[in-house]
C-alpha cells in the first residue's frame, strides 16, 4: 500500500504506532517507516509513536495526543485548570496525570509532562469530545486536588495568592462537596489543610 493511501486511512487517529500500520497494511515493513522518517514524511514523538510531518494539531488534538503518548494518562494540573478558566494565562506544557513513572517528553509539537499518581488516586477524569476530538481530562475538582497534591510547595495563603487563580471562575464552576470527597480519598491531612486554605481564601 502506498504512503498516501496509508496516510488517508490513519489521519483520523492523530498519532499512530507501528501496530496501526500493520493493521491497515498487513504486509507493511518497519524499514518503510524508517525510510519515511528519513524523507521527513513522518515525525517521531517518542518510542513507537509517530505523526505525519505535515500534521498541525489543534489545542484539543494535543490533549488527545497526550493521552496516547503515555498511557494510561489524562489531562490534569495546569492545563486542565487553564481549560476550565481557573488559570487564565497560557500554559506552555501539556500536563497530565499518569500511573506510570513521571516523565517529560520534548517533541516538535510541544512538551508533554506527566506526573505520577498511585493507582488508587487515578480517577476523577471524564471522556469528552470537543471539535470532533475525544480525550480524557480531569474534572475541575480533581485537577485542583491533583495540583495541590503534586505541588506540596503551595503551603500557605501567600502561595495560593501567587497562583493567580481566577476566583470568580472557581466560585461559579466548583462543586465544593465533590472537591471535599476527592480530598477524602487521598487520605492526607496536609492536603486537606491546604485545600481548606484554598476554600477559605476564595470563600468557596
Amino acid at each position: 500500500m502506498k504512503f498516501f493511501d496509508i496516510k488517508q486511512k490513519l489521519s483520523k487517529i492523530k498519532v499512530f504506532a507501528p501496530e496501526d500500520l500493520f493493521t491497515v497494511d498487513p504486509g507493511f515493513r518497519l524499514e518503510t517507516l524508517y525510510e519515511w522518517k528519513k524523507k521527513n514524511w513522518v515525525t517521531k514523538l517518542r518510542s513507537k509513536k509517530y505523526i505525519f510531518a505535515d500534521y498541525r494539531p489543534s489545542n484539543y488534538d494535543l490533549y488527545l495526543i497526550a493521552n496516547k503518548l503515555y498511557d494510561p494518562s489524562y489531562i490534569s494540573l495546569e492545563l486542565a485548570l487553564n481549560h476550565y478558566g481557573v488559570i487564565p494565562e497560557a500554559v506552555m506544557k501539556i500536563t497530565s496525570a499518569t500511573t506510570n513513572k513521571t516523565l517529560s517528553v520534548e517533541t516538535p509539537i510541544g512538551t508533554f509532562d506527566y506526573k505520577t499518581l498511585d493507582t488508587r488516586l487515578f480517577f476523577g477524569y471524564q471522556i469528552i469530545t470537543i471539535d470532533q476530538t475525544t480525550f480524557k481530562i480531569a474534572s475541575l475538582e480533581k485537577a485542583i486536588v491533583d495540583y495541590f497534591y503534586l505541588n506540596s510547595q503551595v503551603a500557605d495563603v501567600a502561595d495560593i495568592q501567587g497562583l493567580r487563580f481566577n476566583g470568580e471562575h472557581l466560585k461559579e464552576k466548583l462543586n465544593r462537596q465533590e472537591l471535599e470527597e476527592i480530598v477524602a480519598v487521598f487520605g492526607s491531612a496536609a492536603l486537606n489543610t491546604r485545600i481548606m486554605m484554598l476554600i477559605d481564601y476564595f470563600q468557596l
